[in-house]
């Protein structure tokens, strides 16, 4: 299935790609199957500020999957997906992400399941999926769930990662 974005998610997607491949190739601050993981250091306010402020995953430590970078892509979540009363903070991740992906559960299983990250669990991964996307690439119809042999798909998207 090839999908029709909208602008503005052809937009957010276009700029995730980007920061994610601008990303080192040895970053450790990635992982596929969590949105964003709170270290003890993350508390609510800090949590917020990233959230709604491009707080950085490297300033905050923590570790987080390619939506969960959508904040330090420069792509604040919307204040209604948070839930801040100055001390805890909780972030309806899901909603955030259907800033990129629209309702389509297949699409936002092509380009961001925490199944990836047994897959090809790094940032360069995740962005040659969205590039392949927004170059209009056919998800398969027969695609649920992230396996070895769909990385062929995007795999002339995929930046190397040269890790020592």
């Amino acid at each position: 299935m090839i999908y029709k974005l909208k602008n503005k998610q052809r937009e957010r997607l276009t700029r995730l790609a980007i920061y994610l491949d601008t990303l080192p190739a040895d970053y450790k601050e990635f992982e596929m199957a969590t949105f964003l993981e709170q270290k003890d250091d993350m508390e609510g306010k800090h949590l917020h500020r990233y959230a709604r402020k491009n707080g950085g995953v490297g300033v905050c430590g923590t570790s987080a999957c390619a939506v969960g970078h959508g904040p330090s892509a420069g792509i604040p979540v919307p204040k209604r997906f948070i839930d801040y009363d100055g001390t805890y903070c909780d972030v309806d991740w899901s909603d955030y992400a259907e800033l990129f992906t629209g309702e389509s559960q297949k699409l936002f299983t092509f380009l961001f399941s925490g199944g990836w990250s047994d897959i090809d669990n790094h940032h360069y991964g995740a962005a040659a999926r969205i590039k392949y996307v927004l170059m209009g690439e056919d998800v398969p119809d027969a695609f649920e769930y992230p396996i070895y042999s769909v990385r062929e798909l995007y795999a002339k998207y995929r930046k190397p990662a040269i890790c020592l």
